[in-house]
């Protein structure tokens, strides 16, 4: 008897899939979060005009919020950045999703201008930008988050096209300076003052832990997820890409258990996954705030319900397990009873055809679950003795 294919939703045998799945997105204690507070000098600042005069960039230690600030004063009518330092210039890859964060205040109110407030430049010279929605307070600081994530950003300059995600990756990964704006007035001689500048990976009291998916049967891809802590988070949205990361779209949504220091696993089945296909969570607090995850892909193997045989069902000694699909090769076999519980892993590289010894399992229903790094199918036997 051959063994049709079910999918897996018991939460437990889903959490045997954690540990090998493609992505992972790390808990915000794994990444050194670079951060300049000003508390005692520059710590690297430059600053820079779009002209022939840059700024004069120096250090206060009365201004800041709440110690030592930057300070930059205009000489020019042309707009002028500072520069982050060295310290910033690093693969920032692993802060997909975050934010850009600092504050800001300046001394004039008159002539504002809207331009480029920042810019990612690669060593080519190429670069992204973003606009923010407001320009600083007077002598009041105001606060800017500027999210790390493809939406928003324009290639060049404000006129430019929306950047993909694939091409945000890409300047994440080789960054060669950020540029921050500081002339926010067409004046000159006004001053404008920055403190406090971090890269984080979120905005919201929750830590993920581990997020993958695979492709299993008929186009169905297994989202899953993990939360090491929640505080005050209201659910989860599940969004999905089919351009290659350019758009996104929510397809779904899980309520999220809100409060909690323990881990809690979450699961989602995307039954439309056709070729590579792109998935992130958009993380929601009962505020209404938001932030994203990192972005994961699922491009597995499809196969049919013909393509693995496993005999005999039920079966007593042993099961067979045939696999006549060339272009899947299963790497693990693993066995989950009916609670969940893996009771065999079996390494299966380089082999089709594989027999498992069951004289050890008590009779009962199990999942055999044969995967690699990007699929994973199950199939459903009973053993009788």
């Amino acid at each position: 008897m051959t063994a049709d294919f079910t999918k897996v939703t018991n939460t437990h045998i889903m959490k045997q899939f954690f540990t090998p799945l493609l992505c992972t997105l790390v808990s915000l204690s794994c990444y050194a979060q670079p951060a300049s507070y000003f508390t005692s000098d520059l710590e690297g600042w430059t600053g820079l005009c779009e002209c022939a005069n840059d700024p004069n960039i120096t250090w206060g230690s009365v201004a800041g919020a709440p110690d030592g600030a930057a300070k930059g004063t205009d000489y020019a009518n042309a707009t002028w950045y500072v520069n982050i330092p060295v310290a910033f210039n690093i693969d920032l890859s692993g802060f997909y999703g975050g934010y850009l964060t600092f504050d800001q205040k300046q001394n004039s109110s008159t002539d504002q201008t809207h331009v480029e407030d920042i810019m990612i430049e690669k060593s080519d010279g190429t670069k992204i930008v973003y606009n923010t929605p407001l320009n600083p307070d007077i002598l009041s600081w105001t606060t800017y988050n500027v999210p790390l994530i493809e939406t928003g950003w324009k290639y060049t300059n404000l006129a430019g096209g929306a950047v993909s995600y694939t091409d945000f990756m890409d300047y994440l990964t080789n960054i060669h300076v950020i540029k921050i704006r500081g002339d926010y007035s067409s004046d000159k001689f006004e001053t404008t003052w920055m403190d406090n500048v971090r890269i984080i990976t979120s905005l919201l009291p929750i830590e993920l832990g581990e997020f993958g998916g695979v492709l299993q049967f008929n186009a169905t891809a297994v989202i899953n997820w993990e939360t090491i802590t929640e505080q005050n988070v209201s659910h989860f949205g599940i969004q999905k890409s089919t351009d290659g990361g350019r758009t996104f779209e929510t397809i779904g949504k899980v309520n999220a258990v809100g409060n909690s220091t323990e881990s809690n696993l979450y699961t989602f089945f995307d039954e439309a996954c056709y070729g590579e296909t792109y998935y992130r969570l958009l993380v929601v607090d009962a505020n209404n705030s938001s932030s994203f995850s990192k972005v994961i892909v699922v491009s597995g193997t499809e196969i049919s319900s013909s393509d693995i045989q496993l005999f005999p069902n039920p079966a007593s000694s042993q099961i067979v397990i045939n696999n006549t699909n060339t272009a899947f090769a299963f790497e693990t076999i693993i066995i989950v009873d009916a609670y969940g519980r893996t009771v065999k892993s079996i390494d299966a590289t380089g082999t089709d055809n594989y027999t498992i010894d069951l004289s050890s399992l008590a009779e009962g229903f199990y999942f055999a679950t044969l995967k690699n790094k990007s699929t994973a199918y199950s199939v459903p036997f009973q053993v009788i003795h």
